[in-house]
């Protein structure tokens, strides 16, 4: 009851059914239904690294309690859904610009840390991190368990040296 049509001006414009008739003082309980209320988050890999000294690409140990740790996520939104009856979701997206945001906010109040702060940002979501080497298989087959925890959206790439249109063979490598 303390969110206002006002505070949402590109959800409010037909975006959610019924959001439109609203005036900017209405609250959006008559339409919140309509969309979904996401639930994002970052630095998986640092979050591994600072537990137990390993990012879910180099470690069995660390997937599995990276896959907990998002399992507790989505079971929280789920329990979300059910009380508040709200579409609550987790998704795994990108946050350029507040991985970045938070890398300096952390190492401004902890210090550098190895594998933790030392970089520029943390790592989008559950994705292996860009400077960690491995092959495309071994990055699918360690992301691609988060996908049915992150129903909210997700997304999955492979960075690659130069131009593999016509050369497959090399992305199965």
């Amino acid at each position: 009851k303390t969110a206002f049509a006002k505070q949402f001006p590109l959800l409010m414009s037909a975006l959610w059914i019924g959001s439109e008739k609203l005036k900017p003082n209405d609250t959006i309980a008559s339409v919140i239904n309509q969309g979904t209320l996401g639930i994002g988050f970052i630095g998986l890999a640092e979050c591994l690294v600072a537990l137990l000294g390993k990012h879910h690409g180099e470690s069995g140990e660390a997937q599995e309690l990276g896959l907990k740790i998002v399992t507790y996520m989505r079971d929280r939104a789920n329990q979300f859904s059910e009380q508040y009856q709200h579409n609550y979701s987790v998704l795994a997206t990108p946050a350029e610009g507040l991985s970045g945001k938070f890398t300096r906010i952390d190492r401004k109040k902890f210090g550098t840390l190895p594998g933790i702060t030392d970089r520029d940002y943390y790592t989008n979501s559950n994705h292996v991190p860009v400077y960690y080497k491995c092959s495309a298989r071994h990055k699918a087959e360690v992301e691609a368990p988060y996908h049915e925890l992150t129903r909210g959206g997700h997304i999955f790439y492979v960075e690659i040296d130069g131009d593999a249109t016509h050369n497959p063979e090399v992305i199965m490598r």
